[in-house]
């Protein structure tokens, strides 16, 4: 019984690493827009997207090697890099809605300013 895909753990610390940095990126997008800096946020996200995506790729490959037979029957580390996977996701979906909210919400306070 294999406790860690041992011909790919790289494919795992890549779905660790660019997971990470997925989430990291989101969060700091929505602290780039609540600082009102959206084109600042603007690269945050499309940084996450891009980190996202690679995770994506290696998470893809692992899917790929079990249906073929080839997966591990467990591991902890897996499961880790998952669920770094799984909270990037999450987090580049609410910050995509952050960032829209503080972009409507800078909208109003100009037209209200305007109107002064």
């Amino acid at each position: 019984m294999s406790t860690v895909p041992e011909d790919n753990p790289s494919e795992v610390m890549s779905i660790i690493m660019n997971g990470g940095e997925a989430r990291s990126a989101a969060m700091a997008a929505i602290k780039a827009a609540k600082a009102r800096d959206f084109a600042a946020a603007a690269t945050c996200m499309n940084n996450a997207r891009v980190a996202v995506k690679n995770a994506q790729v290696a998470h893809n490959s692992l899917l790929s090697a079990e249906a073929r037979g080839d997966g591990a029957d467990f591991s902890v580390l897996l499961v880790h890099a998952e669920n770094h996977l799984s909270n990037a996701l999450t987090i580049i979906d609410m910050a995509d809605q952050f960032v829209d909210t503080y972009r409507e919400l800078t909208e109003l306070e100009n037209r209200l300013d305007a109107k002064k």
